[in-house]
């Protein structure tokens, strides 16, 4: 008996628990969503102001949360990283939201609350100096303004980042944040921070992310050799960068759910047919979590060039992928030639023109 109830006491523990209090008129839309965007992980109704959530905690993770009520699709990040209960505080407004209990979610809360305020101040800043904060195209300084944004945006991060892994280095809440924003950061930037973690910091899953990051930044500077690694095809046959050498490669990372990644496939397809005679390869790689998304996404698409699954970070590893779709273009001797963040459906990017250098041909347009 005591061996049943101690097992059971044991499963229990091993859940996320969110207990949640709205404030305000919902207008009759009282339901309350958690996903990881794939599906939702749960579903609630809120009565008396009250609901509450419950999923099966399965290790360290962020999901999204968001009401019915609220207007448009804002969902935040739960982040957690332990089995537990959250409170929840939500206001149907404001949309603001608190919470308390679990310390992981409590520091990731506090720290995102933050950046809300520092894109206000952002704003604020612009305004006074433009007039608005978000201009039209044709607006006399819309380019002045956009650089504006981007730098006060970069330095408020920054600053704000610095703040946290100050008070929290060895909170995974600290690590995930950095893992999460400083993809696109200098080099140098990144190692100064991923230095201020503590030991703990380090060690857990967002800490070992940011290292593979950085050793991947290092390891993708033009004119740099790409080291071999290997993935497996979606009949689980092992394809190697090195089957490549000899040839020049793309290497493209996307993922099922990646809506600009897909949407390049069709031009892609017309490089591919254009210069795969004359010495061009193309490996996809895809970041997907779920190995079930990216088998269906490869069946739709019909690809003619070889796809594997990311299984073993080498986006962040060997590429430092700050986002996608992200591609990189490697010569028949392994180095790293070009890379382009982001796609044209419509082509006419950098890295065509770069193609249509190395093989003395135009791609139709």
């Amino acid at each position: 008996m005591l061996a049943l109830l101690l097992s059971v006491t044991i499963a229990s523990a091993q859940k996320i628990i969110i207990q949640g209090t709205v404030t305000g008129d919902t207008k009759g839309k009282n339901k309350v969503y958690i996903s990881d965007l794939n599906a939702y992980n749960d579903t609630a109704s809120i009565e008396s102001g009250k609901f509450t959530l419950e999923i099966p905690y399965k290790g360290p993770q962020a999901l999204f949360m968001y009401m019915q009520y609220e207007p448009g699709y804002r969902p935040f990040k739960v982040v957690f990283d332990e089995p537990g209960t959250i409170n929840a505080r939500m206001d149907a407004q404001t949309y603001a939201v608190k919470f308390s209990g679990l310390e992981t979610p409590m520091i990731f809360n506090d720290f995102n609350n933050k950046e809300i305020a520092l894109y206000k101040a952002v704003n604020e800043e612009l305004k006074k100096k433009y007039g608005t904060a978000y201009p039209d195209l044709d607006h006399p300084q819309y380019e002045g303004l956009m650089k504006d944004r981007e730098r006060l945006t970069n330095e408020k991060t920054q600053a704000l980042l610095k703040e946290q892994v100050t008070k929290f280095p060895g909170s995974y809440a600290t690590t995930y944040s950095l893992a999460e924003k400083t993809a696109a950061y200098p080099l140098s930037l990144k190692q100064a921070l991923y230095n201020k973690l503590s030991s703990a910091g380090k060690a857990n899953e967002k800490g070992k992310e940011l290292y593979a990051m950085i050793q991947g930044t290092k390891s993708s500077a033009i004119g740099n050799t790409v080291a071999d690694f290997t993935l497996n095809d979606p009949q689980g046959k092992p394809i190697a960068l090195s089957k490549f050498k000899g040839r020049y490669v793309l290497v493209d990372f996307w993922a099922s759910w990646c809506a600009p990644c897909r949407s390049s496939f069709p031009r892609l397809k017309v490089v591919y047919q254009a210069f795969h005679k004359k010495g061009l390869e193309i490996l996809s790689i895809s970041i997907d979590m779920d190995s079930k998304n990216w088998l269906k996404a490869v069946g739709e698409e019909s690809m003619p060039w070889e796809q594997v699954l990311d299984t073993k970070q080498i986006a962040k590893s060997k590429f430092a992928v700050p986002a996608i779709p992200n591609i990189f273009l490697i010569s028949p001797d392994g180095k790293l030639l070009f890379k382009e963040l982001g796609s044209n459906p419509s082509g006419g990017t950098e890295m065509e023109r770069k193609l249509e250098e190395i093989f003395k041909e135009k791609l139709p347009k």
